[in-house]
């Protein structure tokens, strides 16, 4: 949904090794059915939209729109199953110790 939000085979979080156990990846593939409208919608709630400011936000609903209407071609209801992958990550957590 924005430049830079792509999936890199083999990336974990980076966690504090005297906290946590190796982190254990699980990948799930689906896809979802929206139309040009939808996916704008679905990008504005996206963290990185949210935090980011009102002229970002205009420059992604820009590129956005050029890319699905300019380059591909599509119409504001056309609908296209748009490829997901949702990466859950779990790492156990060491004891800790209080004192």
């Amino acid at each position: 949904m924005r430049a830079g939000d792509v999936y890199r085979p083999g990336w974990a979080p980076a966690l504090e090794a005297s906290l946590f156990g190796s982190a254990q990846t699980t990948k799930l593939r689906w896809s979802r059915r929206m139309t040009v409208e939808e996916m704008v919608g679905y990008a504005q709630t996206l963290s990185s939209w949210l935090s980011a400011d009102e002229g970002e936000r205009e420059r992604r609903r820009r590129n956005l729109s050029d890319y699905l209407q300019g380059e591909l071609g599509l119409g504001d209801d056309t609908a296209v199953q748009v490829p997901m992958i949702t990466a859950v990550h779990v790492a156990p957590v060491h004891r800790l110790q209080y004192s």
